[in-house]
């Protein structure tokens, strides 16, 4: 059974827990535990999401992970739920925040980012790459798209016009044929 014995534990188990998606963990998790793949599809989210919503519940101490060894020979990550019960009231949180060193830490940061320094969040980071991959990743397929469509288009206006050369060509052989053809016919007019 988890205790919480000062603000910072404190701090980071809430935190932990204000995700819908960590809720969600926690309750399929209440149930035994589940490799990571499974999790996966059960929440219907991509791995790399679920590992970082997993990270943030490792370090509040709520799950543990652990490898087994399948049947198949491959080495598979599980994680399971750690027992916990927390009554939170004022008389907790007046005994914790004393303790908490979070808050100097966080002082810190509003004082260098009110400097002109930035506190950087990984978990901000993260969320921004995929937020704009998700925003960049169709510019490029239409930029690409675009391009191939252009670069068709001139693949046929040069098939084109490689066409009508050809098609020139052969008319004028054609009329070269016909001239041949009258002077033949006159020559055999005349020999009659």
């Amino acid at each position: 059974m988890k205790h919480i014995n000062n603000g910072d534990e404190l701090l980071l188990f809430l935190e932990a827990l204000s995700n819908s998606h960590r809720l969600r963990i926690i309750s399929i998790l209440s149930n035994g535990k589940q490799y990571v793949s499974q999790l996966a599809r059960e929440l219907g989210m991509s791995r790399p999401l679920l590992y970082l919503h997993l990270q943030k519940l490792e370090e509040a101490n709520i799950v543990s992970s652990d490898m087994e060894l399948l049947e198949s020979g491959k080495a598979a990550k599980y994680y399971m739920l750690n027992s916990f019960e927390l009554q939170l009231n004022e008389e907790l949180i007046s005994k914790l925040e004393p303790i908490l060193t979070l808050k100097k830490i966080r002082k810190w940061r509003i004082k260098s980012m009110s400097n002109g320094a930035t506190g950087v969040n990984i978990g901000d980071i993260v969320s921004t790459i995929i937020i704009l991959g998700f925003m960049v990743i169709p510019i490029i397929l239409i930029v690409l798209f675009y391009k191939a469509y252009k670069k068709n288009g001139e693949r046929a206006e040069e098939r084109l016009s490689i066409e009508k050369q050809q098609t020139l060509n052969l008319q004028k052989q054609v009329d070269e044929l016909n001239k041949r053809v009258g002077k033949i016919e006159s020559f055999l007019k005349e020999v009659d």
